[in-house]
């Protein structure tokens, strides 16, 4: 697959890298409050979401696919419109590329709420 560059643009790329930003951002200062605020580990354990969304938004980015429209089958223009994927195998390899990026998300979030939820105040 040495043609293959993805299922997003540039400018969605670009996209997905400011919403993983603005999520790490978000989760930086939610941590900080739910830490000064003592809240119970349950809580802190909620820290793992907007972990995972901004480790989906990052890997999607780097990756140029996104799990949205590989499930779909489709691809994403420069005007950010969606498309058919002409070539099945380019289907396949970003729906394989979309479960990776599932489960190194899913991951780093669970074990990084544990970590958070397990953390003495």
């Amino acid at each position: 697959m040495a043609d293959w560059v993805g299922n997003i643009s540039e400018r969605g790329a670009r996209i997905r890298k400011k919403i993983g930003a603005w999520t790490g951002i978000l989760t930086v200062g939610l941590m900080i409050g739910f830490f000064w605020m003592e809240e119970s580990p349950g809580i802190r354990f909620l820290m793992s979401l907007p972990i995972i969304v901004a480790c989906i938004s990052f890997l999607q980015a780097e990756s140029k696919v996104c799990l949205y429209h590989a499930a779909k089958g489709t691809l994403e223009t420069e005007a950010l419109k969606e498309a058919q994927c002409p070539l099945m195998s380019h289907q396949r390899m970003a729906k394989a590329v979309s479960r990776r990026i599932l489960i190194i998300s899913i991951g780093a979030g669970v074990i990084s709420g544990v970590i958070l939820a397990c953390l003495p105040i």
